[in-house]
């Protein structure tokens, strides 16, 4: 681990000028072109054995050890988020208006770009070392992405991601067994009936009185106690009816939700007994329906193992281990490969005086830059040595 140490130190520079030029930089999900571009420049230094395109605006970097052995997937997410930066005295504020890294994937992003160079300069004595650098989190598509692209031709016997965590101390890991975040899905429902005049509503059928039972159904569903089992959230995102015609009623209206429960079960008998519930109010007013999913992040499953390896590492690096029973909230799109390959997402502690995350004035702190480093390595080393 020595040489590690000494190498963050010669490089600690260089990489938080990476990570602020890329905070400088944003890209929406999808769009992350020039990102893209940037870190290829920067990986082709580190002379990988393979560079691949993948998932559209992705990469996927591969380095392989002395002689054959396990294959280990290091993710990390690029994209930013459409939020309009409120540090105004950032010297390396957001060039893009309205577009903001409010999540930290610069430094998730630069995280995997210095273990790639460490890793390129210290090869496994055996096994195969994968970093990808990930498109599209944000919204939920850039991981199925990936996995849909028929470039990405590997199986790696593990896949380990992280994710930096406001209000927890520096220095510490999360640790959360069976699932790290909740399964979460967006659900759009539109109603449509027949237009009226105003002043004789009853000629038609409008989609008000549906709409209010939906909002009544949505809130009696709400289960928000974090701390119990059937833990589940229907959140109203969107309200739409008619328009401001003020002498017709309305025939089209639509509701926006997000949903997130604990496991991916959940989920499925949530969003089953919210169709129903739609087809049936549908059916008793005499609309039309129809239904659509958009940003369905699933569970990220925890694999028994890694977890430990996790505590083993935290303790060789001295880190305060922070055990968690519950999953975070959001949603994270690394759980799409949790669903194939034995996986770990840990958090990264980034401080307690940090604002949250999606805050307009969230910024990734520099100096847990070298502790992403240090901990993905030393997964790595255990892993491939084991």
């Amino acid at each position: 681990m020595d040489s590690l140490e000494n190498w963050l130190k010669k490089r600690h520079k260089d990489l938080v000028e990476v990570r602020r030029h890329l905070h400088q930089n944003p890209e929406l999900s999808g769009e992350e072109n020039n990102t893209q571009a940037f870190l290829s420049y920067r990986l082709k230094t580190s002379w990988p054995d393979k560079l691949t395109e993948v998932g559209g605006t992705g990469l996927l970097a591969e380095y392989r050890g002395e002689s054959e052995g396990p294959s280990v997937l290091v993710r990390v997410d690029i994209d930013a988020l459409p939020i309009t930066e409120a540090n105004e005295d950032l010297e390396y504020i957001s060039h893009n208006e309205g577009v903001a890294h409010k999540c930290g994937h610069d430094g998730h992003s630069t995280i995997g770009l210095g273990l790639a160079h460490f890793i390129a300069q210290n090869r496994p004595k055996r096994g195969t070392v994968y970093i990808l650098f990930q498109p599209s989190e944000e919204n939920a598509q850039g991981a199925q992405a990936v996995l849909d692209d028929v470039a990405f031709d590997i199986k790696p016997d593990f896949a380990l991601a992280l994710h930096n965590v406001p209000k927890f101390p520096k220095k510490s890991v999360i640790i959360i067994p069976d699932y790290f975040t909740a399964s979460v899905r967006s659900v759009i429902i539109k109603l449509r009936g027949q237009i009226a005049h105003a002043a004789e509503p009853e000629q038609g059928r409008s989609p008000a009185s549906a709409l209010a039972d939906l909002l009544d159904y949505v809130k009696e569903q709400t289960k928000n106690d974090p701390n119990e089992d059937d833990f589940q959230l229907l959140t109203p995102i969107f309200l739409k009816m008619g328009q401001k015609a003020y002498g017709t009623s309305p025939s089209k209206g639509e509701l926006h939700l997000t949903c997130r429960c604990w496991t991916t079960e959940q989920m499925e008998t949530l969003v089953s007994e919210l169709e129903d519930k739609v087809k049936h109010l549908a059916h008793d007013y005499g609309l039309q329906h129809h239904i659509e999913y958009l940003e369905v992040f699933p569970t990220v499953n925890q694999d028994p193992d890694l977890i430990e390896a996790l505590r083993k590492v935290a303790k060789e690096l001295d880190f305060q281990a922070i055990d968690q029973a519950r999953p975070f909230r959001w949603g994270e799109d690394f759980g799409a490969f949790s669903q194939q390959f034995p996986s770990l997402m840990f958090g990264l502690g980034a401080g307690e005086d940090q604002p949250v995350l999606h805050h307009p004035e969230y910024d990734f702190p520099d100096e847990i830059i070298p502790d992403g480093i240090r901990v993905f390595y030393s997964l790595i080393h255990h892993l491939l040595n084991s």
